[in-house]
C-alpha cells in the first residue's frame, strides 16, 4: 500500500553510513601494524631504502585505488536509489550520502584526538628514558594513534568528494 512516505533519503543516508564504516575497515587494514600491507613494507625495509620506497608507494597506491572504488560505489548507489528522477534529486541523494557520513562525526573526532595524545605520550616516554616495556606499550599506542588518524583522514577525503560531487549540480542549477 502507498503510504506517501519516500524512503530514498533514508536509504542514501544509510549508504553514507556504510561508506564511512567501510572506509574505517579499509584504512585500518592498510595501516594497522599487524596487517599484511604494513608487514609487507616492514619486510621490505630489510633489503634497503629503494625497496622500502617502492613497497610504501605500492601499498599507498593500492589503498588509494580501493578508496576510490568504495567512494565511487557509494556515489553510484546513491544515484541509483534516485534513478529515473530529476538530476537535482539525484544530487540530493548524493548529498544525503555525505550527511550519512557526517552522522559519525562524534566517532571521528574522538579518533582524531587519540593520535596526537598517544604520539605525545610516546615522545614524553622517550625523553624520560622509561624502561623498554613501558616504551613498547607507548609505541604500540602510537601506532594505533597513527591508524586512527589515517581513518579520520579517509573519512574527511570521502566526505569532501561526496560534497564536491553534490555541489556540481548546485552550480549547474
Amino acid at each position: 500500500p502507498e503510504t506517501g512516505l519516500d524512503m530514498r533519503p533514508v536509504w542514501t543516508t544509510m549508504v553514507g553510513i556504510a561508506l564511512a564504516v567501510v572506509i574505517n575497515y579499509l584504512t585500518d587494514y592498510c595501516t594497522a601494524p599487524e596487517k599484511s600491507p604494513v608487514q609487507f613494507v616492514a619486510r621490505s625495509t630489510q633489503t634497503g631504502h629503494a625497496m622500502t620506497i617502492i613497497a610504501g608507494l605500492a601499498v599507498g597506491y593500492e589503498s588509494s585505488v580501493w578508496a576510490i572504488v568504495v567512494i565511487a560505489a557509494a556515489l553510484g548507489a546513491s544515484a541509483l536509489i534516485y534513478a529515473g528522477s530529476n538530476p537535482t534529486f539525484i544530487a540530493y541523494g548524493v548529498s544525503m550520502c555525505g550527511i550519512g557520513m557526517l552522522t559519525l562525526t562524534g566517532n571521528n573526532i574522538s579518533m582524531d584526538v587519540f593520535g596526537p595524545v598517544a604520539d605525545n605520550a610516546n615522545g614524553i616516554g622517550e625523553m624520560a628514558h622509561l624502561e623498554p616495556k613501558a616504551r613498547q606499550t607507548l609505541a604500540d599506542l602510537d601506532a594505533c594513534g597513527n591508524t586512527t588518524k589515517a581513518i579520520t583522514k579517509g573519512i574527511a577525503i570521502g566526505s569532501a568528494v561526496i560534497a564536491a560531487v553534490s555541489l556540481f549540480n548546485a552550480y549547474i542549477t
